[in-house]
């Protein structure tokens, strides 16, 4: 189960997740370059909860997906509480209809 709200008082959102859902991707922030000699170097700058996106499918009510959408459009930032903690987050991207959705979050922060 995950909620999605506005950063302050309003509108909010709890949704029941698809199987195929993706609640953890992310990013270390890792490079390597080529050295002269023929070999690499690797250099790990570790990991933090912005590097992650969270991906969501699931089956909303028309009034769930309005909401969404309005959330979508009309907030920069919103809140998302997840079974591994609650973070600020952005929409960077919603897509389907008829109840079958779509939601990729970026997140910015562990709040």
């Amino acid at each position: 189960m995950i909620a999605i709200s506005k950063m302050t008082s309003g509108d909010s959102i709890i949704i029941d997740e698809k199987n195929n859902s993706q609640l953890y991707d992310g990013s270390a922030r890792v490079s390597r370059s080529k050295t002269l000699d023929g070999g690499v170097v690797v250099d790990h700058r570790g990991f933090v909860a912005g590097d992650r996106t969270i991906r969501v499918n699931c089956e909303l009510t028309e009034s769930e997906e309005t909401t969404l959408r309005t959330l979508f459009e009309n907030e920069t930032l919103i809140h998302i509480s997840t079974k591994d903690g609650f973070y600020s987050a952005a929409i960077e991207r919603l897509s389907g209809d008829n109840g079958n959705v779509e939601i990729s979050l970026m997140i910015k922060e562990a709040v």
